[in-house]
């Protein structure tokens, strides 16, 4: 989503917008490593503000389905004690 969303930007001549869309969705990605709920709600919730504004699409539903069940495992796995056998 991002390289697609920044070469997107750089085609239409918005470096700058592209490059700031890439750096928003790698960082929420490495928060949603970390187990970082308000980083996976961030990025659900602005992806569905993006989604309202240019369109809802089935594929944008598809993308925002998977963003919202990141969501739902980033909650589940941040409650994890690693040291447990079932982690």
């Amino acid at each position: 989503m991002a390289i697609l969303s920044f070469v997107v930007s750089a085609f239409t001549g918005q470096e700058i917008l592209g490059a700031t869309v890439l750096l928003f969705f790698f960082l929420g990605g490495v928060g949603v490593r970390e187990h970082s709920r308000y980083a996976a709600a961030v990025v659900l919730i602005l992806y569905l503000v993006d989604m309202i504004a240019s369109g809802p699409t089935a594929v944008r539903a598809g993308i925002s389905a998977v963003l919202f069940s990141n969501l739902r495992a980033t909650w589940i796995a941040s409650t994890w004690n690693p040291e447990s056998s079932e982690a």
